[in-house]
């Protein structure tokens, strides 16, 4: 079995949490890695920051709003 480790490095804010692995800046997504440092921050709610705008509600009403249709006639 292969273990690997991970280098999670903390400023001075939750904005500034930087993984190794970079789940973060590939898909968008925290991992677990960085959840284990929120929660040994003791905090309870997931930072704005941390939540990109493409999984929010928000990001699907904008989706929507975008999208037109095209006729094409033959």
């Amino acid at each position: 079995m292969i273990h690997k480790q991970w280098h999670v490095s903390y400023q001075s804010t939750p904005c500034d949490l930087k993984c190794s692995c970079l789940r973060m800046e590939s898909v968008g997504i925290p991992c677990d890695h960085i959840l284990a440092v929120l929660v040994h921050l003791n905090l309870s709610e997931l930072p704005k920051c941390l939540v990109l705008k493409r999984w929010t509600k928000v990001a699907k009403d904008e989706v929507k709003g975008n999208v037109s249709t095209h006729r094409w006639d033959s």
